[in-house]
């Protein structure tokens, strides 16, 4: 899925929008696209980084530091690159060149009530890991390594601290 114009936006956006406007959201749902919720969980777990960033229950991150750790890994770049690209009708400043292909696959199986569509990552660089990846593929590698660096950045700031936040997820060993 590659936007074309900004009505492609516009009309995801009214989707979204006559769910929430709904009496009953569960009954208008279904007027979601694949590609929509493509999107929106490339946004949600790349804004991760922000919500760390900007987490009132995490004191004396070594911002800079997580950072450079969050910009050197190739799979949540190019998450950023698919978030920021759905939100700007042409990405100027793409991090590692990753887009959502025009190219799909569908996964059908009536007796086992599956109707999956497959959506394929590409970049411009083929030789990066995540080029011809499907995209649960990448987020889950991109979940796993968000994982990773909360051990790293956030964890050892609690443990240091002898306390976690009660809302805090349990550590993952």
């Amino acid at each position: 899925m590659e936007t074309e114009t900004y009505r492609d936006q516009m009309d995801r956006s009214r989707r979204l929008l006559a769910i929430l406007n709904a009496n009953d959201w569960t009954k208008v749902a279904s007027g979601l696209d694949s590609e929509d919720i493509v999107v929106f969980a490339a946004q949600c777990i790349w804004h991760v980084k922000d919500w760390i960033l900007n987490d009132p229950t995490i004191d004396d991150l070594d911002v800079r530091a997580f950072n450079d750790a969050v910009h050197q890994d190739l799979y949540l770049m190019a998450c950023a690159d698919i978030a920021n690209g759905s939100k700007h009708l042409r990405l100027e400043n793409s991090k590692v060149g990753a887009r959502l292909s025009e190219a799909g696959g569908i996964h059908l199986s009536s007796a086992e009530g599956v109707f999956k569509r497959f959506h394929y990552v590409v970049a411009e660089d083929k030789s990066l890991p995540f080029h011809g990846m499907e995209v649960r593929h990448l987020f889950d590698s991109c979940m796993e390594n968000w994982e990773r660096l909360i051990d790293r950045f956030v964890y050892h700031i609690e443990d240091s601290q002898q306390s976690a936040p009660e809302n805090c997820a349990p550590r993952r060993r």
